[in-house]
């Protein structure tokens, strides 16, 4: 189909060569540290991320939730974490997906003022994208995506 690319000794000699003196982190803690690198929001990472801010929010979940469930047993115990897991990454999802669609309706929003040299608004004052105020925009797309996964 391509074009074959002959690779030559001397090229696999220093590719040999640059990947000796580039072995990563060789530390406990450096290796800690470049786990994190490209972290942005932890919604995807296998052991649960929590920044400082987030702490009480979800120290507040898990105590309602160990209240509710109340693990006696290890396999409880096992079972519960995984649901607090859950829930916070729940509650994550809901926090990246409201900020893509704020960001979404900002960005159509300027695009429509741009195009109609100014906005549309709605009886209360509100700017409006689509039909709805923007306000309303993203809880009618919380309750559709709601709907859908119901």
């Amino acid at each position: 189909m391509g074009i074959k690319k002959t690779v030559t000794d001397k090229t696999i000699a220093a590719n040999a060569a640059n990947a000796r003196k580039s072995t990563g982190p060789k530390t406990g803690a450096g290796k800690l540290r470049a786990r994190m690198n490209s972290l942005k929001h932890g919604f995807f990472a296998k052991e649960l991320q929590l920044g400082e801010e987030d702490r009480p929010e979800f120290e507040v979940l898990r105590d309602s939730l160990l209240q509710q469930f109340a693990p006696a047993t290890p396999m409880q115990q096992i079972a519960f974490q995984k649901i607090v897991c859950c829930a916070w990454r729940c509650k994550i999802a809901l926090r990246i997906e409201s900020r893509i669609v704020a960001l979404q309706l900002s960005s159509k929003k300027e695009t429509k003022v741009e195009a109609a040299g100014g906005g549309d608004h709605h009886p209360d004052g509100a700017m409006v994208c689509g039909r709805l105020p923007i306000a309303a925009a993203g809880a009618a797309v919380s309750q559709k995506t709601a709907r859908r996964r119901g």
